[in-house]
């Protein structure tokens, strides 16, 4: 008691306790209400500018893939014409050493000759034709329809896809493209050789 005769309240240890106990509880519960909302929420969406960037960019590669592919279809019919042209030649000389009696009974030449004129002709024309005949397989023209048309996802997710397949058509075209590149170059050697042959052999012949 003080000096004036009234009792001081005094503060009960174990309601202290509790007050703090139920403080704690409520803290954390507070804390893991949170964390939950936000793992329940998702992933914070992109902001529009990150979604504009990233569509013009697979935007971007789609038009260059698509521009290569048709590049290389290009490519492949200037390289069918020179390929005809190269069978054209080759037949014109052999009509010509024909035709100007090189093996013909008044100014006959040597067998061997007549061999590697008939050998370098048979390679050319086989060169000539494995650049002219027309792709049967491996060869891509770009994203088909069908398979753009079937495609479960969102815009940017099936540009991205057209892309990604458009770039490995690009590939294997180029694959194509080399191949039939060499056959027309061996082609061209062995016309000049066709030629040097043709000349020597009318020489040797007189």
């Amino acid at each position: 008691m003080d000096d004036a005769g009234v009792a001081a309240p005094r503060t009960n240890p174990g309601n202290a306790l509790m007050w703090l106990t139920c403080s704690t509880i409520s803290v954390t519960a507070t804390i893991l209400a949170a964390r939950l909302a936000a793992r329940s929420s998702g992933p914070t969406p992109p902001h529009a500018e990150d979604v504009a960037e990233s569509d013009e960019k697979y935007k971007m590669a789609y038009d260059a893939a698509l521009r290569r592919l048709t590049q290389q279809e290009g490519t492949l019919g200037n390289l069918r014409v020179r390929a005809a042209g190269l069978l054209t030649v080759a037949g014109a000389i052999a009509t010509f050493t024909s035709t100007i009696g090189l093996i013909g009974t008044d100014n006959p030449i040597s067998s061997w000759w007549a061999l590697w004129l008939l050998l370098t002709l048979t390679v050319i024309l086989y060169c000539a034709l494995r650049s002219l005949l027309p792709v049967r397989r491996g060869w891509s023209y770009g994203a088909p329809a069908k398979d753009l048309l079937d495609h479960e996802g969102d815009d940017i997710q099936l540009r991205l896809d057209a892309t990604m397949g458009m770039v490995q058509g690009v590939k294997d075209n180029e694959d194509i493209l080399v191949g039939r590149s060499r056959y027309y170059e061996i082609g061209a050697c062995l016309l000049v050789v066709e030629v040097a042959l043709a000349v020597a052999a009318s020489v040797a012949s007189k």
